[in-house]
């Protein structure tokens, strides 16, 4: 009798399946076809901008699958996890930045008066004087699927920032996404024009006034949410690219550094021989403008950034929440107790899953505690890591043997629980691994192994 497939598996895309856009992994087209025709549950889950539906429309066609092998709901992207946020602001206006499908993206969390900087850049052109010709923004950037746009008048306040995807042209969104974050929220001329002489009237105000979460203190400071928190992907260059967490480097030292043009504005001579030789307690203030002088302006400069995507516990607790949705018979019939993330991202999909496993362990103990181990599986699975070596790991995938000392270059909470050459590998071992040696063989004649 075959061993039940009483495990899962949940795949990274780019560098696991794909080399950037339209070069797959060798093998990967007939992993996923194989899982599908022999009813083995996977999710994709990545950190990908976008839509949900576009990263399934183009996975399918970059694998060359049917849309019963890549499905609704079988990839998470990243920005899924936000959906909670955005509930906070959902009738608000909110700047986005991301592209076309980025439109469809916000919609789907809540955000129903989303605009994108493109769109702000085309109502005030004076935002970004050096780009303000129609031929910047390309046909990836166009704005007009926006069912209710929004008007950019003098009342309209950026409640916060969303980045939901990487910008095509970082200067049509660091410029538009930095000077509202230090002019509260406000980019109509006029509403900043006004605010700046709120703000001189403010520096002579108690400095207990000062609350920039606040949207009405002139300071406010609107919060900006990442959907990604990687540094750099894998695409078809020999290094790594650039992605979303070096855009907010980007945007964070760049707002750090306006915001304190902008309160340096408000110390006048006086104020500087008024507190000469005083401490920064903000009690002890006469005013806002002394209390600048004495306190640090990094520590109330910088926006409140919020990030999600891997390695965050979200987007994997989401991942599993589909498999359950999208597998309800094979999840009934024999309970999920292995989830297998495999992915070449240490530092996303291995300290994600390895969270995943020890927040699993701790349920555990609670429930052998209270004499409830049975039911373990039923209520959260064993998760493994699986880093192959592609993608972000190719620089150790030369050797004939896995003998490079990857752990060397990694922290603890980012040491895989398995290292595989690639993603044919990492199936091969999980179905032997679990008894299923007929299912093991069947498959390396499917994908014609190496």
């Amino acid at each position: 009798m075959p061993a039940p497939i009483d495990y899962a598996f949940v795949f990274d895309i780019d560098g696991v399946l794909r080399y950037g856009r339209g070069n797959p992994v060798e093998g990967a087209s007939k992993t996923i076809e194989f899982l599908s025709e022999n009813k083995i549950p996977y999710v994709f889950l990545t950190n990908g901008g976008g839509s949900e539906r576009y990263k399934e429309e183009e996975l399918r066609e970059e694998l060359s699958l049917s849309d019963s092998i890549v499905k609704k709901g079988h990839i998470v992207g990243s920005a899924t996890a936000l959906f909670e946020y955005a509930q906070f602001f959902k009738n608000e206006p909110i700047l986005v930045v991301g592209g076309a499908d980025s439109v469809e993206n916000a919609n789907s969390i809540g955000l129903s008066k989303a605009v994108f900087c493109e769109d702000v850049s085309k109502q005030i052109p004076d935002l970004i004087p050096r780009f303000t010709r129609s031929d910047v923004f390309c046909d990836h950037c166009k704005v007009e699927k926006i069912s209710n746009p929004i008007l950019l008048d003098e009342n309209v306040q950026f409640k916060a920032v969303f980045v939901l995807a990487d910008p095509l042209n970082w200067l049509t969104a660091i410029e538009p996404v930095t000077s509202i974050l230090t002019t509260s929220g406000y980019c109509h001329a006029s509403a900043v024009s006004k605010l700046m002489e709120d703000r001189k009237s403010f520096a002579a105000s108690p400095a207990t006034c000062f609350d920039p979460s606040n949207p009405e203190c002139p300071f406010y400071i609107p919060p900006i949410f990442f959907a990604n928190s990687d540094f750099t992907f894998a695409g078809k260059y020999p290094t790594p690219r650039l992605t979303m967490r070096s855009l907010r480097m980007c945007i964070s030292s760049i707002t750090e550094e306006r915001m304190k043009e902008t309160f340096t504005t408000f110390i006048t001579n006086e104020t500087q021989q008024v507190v000469k030789g005083f401490g920064s307690s903000i009690e002890s203030t006469k005013s806002f403008s002394e209390w600048i002088l004495r306190s640090k302006i990094e520590s109330f400069a910088s926006p409140l950034i919020i990030q999600t995507g891997k390695p965050h516990t979200e987007n994997f607790h989401g991942a599993l929440c589909r498999l359950r949705s999208l597998y309800p018979k094979a999840t009934s019939s024999s309970p999920l107790c292995h989830v297998y993330m495999i992915g070449d991202n240490p530092h996303g999909d291995i300290r994600g899953a390895n969270t995943m496993r020890e927040l699993g362990e701790e349920m555990k103990r609670k429930r052998i505690e209270e004499g409830k181990e049975d039911e373990h599986c039923t209520v959260t699975p064993e998760w493994y890591s699986m880093l192959v070596r592609t993608g972000m790991m190719s620089r150790f995938s030369n050797p004939p043997a896995l003998t490079s000392p990857v752990q060397e270059y990694l922290e603890k909470s980012d040491i895989p629980t398995y290292e595989c050459r690639d993603v044919t590998d990492c199936v091969i071992y999980v179905l032997e691994h679990h008894g299923n040696t007929e299912l093991a063989e069947k498959y390396k004649e499917f994908i014609g192994e190496k």
